[in-house]
């Protein structure tokens, strides 16, 4: 059976933290230097995170609770939200698998 964990990433996570915006970018174009400097500034603050899962140690997904999403650009009525989930991603060969309901155990 899979052993399936979750961790809340840190400042010192440099290697998750290059995965992760590598994905973004593969994913979203988002650029490399923009998303590692997004974790890193969030990861200073306890009411933001960015966590990630994995199975069997290797890591497959990721997103985080964050204080600013895009959509507030547009939406600003939204902004009286304080905490959104965002940037969810799961990749390529793992998803449609079922993964997401894992969080609710």
């Amino acid at each position: 059976m899979s052993q399936f964990e979750f961790k809340i990433l840190s400042s010192h996570d440099h290697e998750l933290i290059s995965l992760i915006t590598n994905w973004y970018h593969e994913e979203w174009k988002i650029p490399l230097d923009k998303s590692f400097a997004k974790i890193k500034s969030l990861l200073s603050d306890e009411t933001q995170l960015q966590i990630i899962m994995t199975i069997d140690s290797v890591p497959i997904a990721t997103g985080g609770i964050y204080h600013h999403v895009g959509l507030l650009d547009h939406q600003p009525k939204f902004k009286i939200h304080k905490h959104w989930l965002g940037l969810v991603y799961t990749i390529p060969e793992m998803r449609r698998n079922g993964y997401g309901w894992c969080i609710t155990l």
